[in-house]
């Protein structure tokens, strides 16, 4: 039953983190991206986001740069982050 939880968690977090990403991330060097997936630890405090770029004028290296900045601000902006 957990496991069931974590995957629609994951699933909601990579849905709402790609229309973030589109819409609210201006760092050039991330361009058109898609998450591919989202994997939750078990304490569920961290997640590890996956991603494939396309169409980019940037590698990929810069691409995950871009996003790794863009981190705290996606982070806040998730509806399941906790608020500290």
């Amino acid at each position: 039953m957990a496991e069931a939880r974590t995957r629609r968690i994951e699933s909601e977090i990579q849905r709402v983190l790609s229309e973030l990403v589109a819409r609210e991330v201006k760092d050039p060097r991330v361009g058109n991206i898609t998450i591919t997936a989202v994997s939750l630890a078990a304490d569920m405090g961290v997640a590890r986001v996956f991603f494939t770029p396309f169409a980019s004028r940037h590698p990929a290296e810069e691409v995950q740069v871009g996003l790794t900045r863009a981190g705290g601000f996606l982070r806040n902006l998730l509806p399941t982050s906790p608020r500290r």
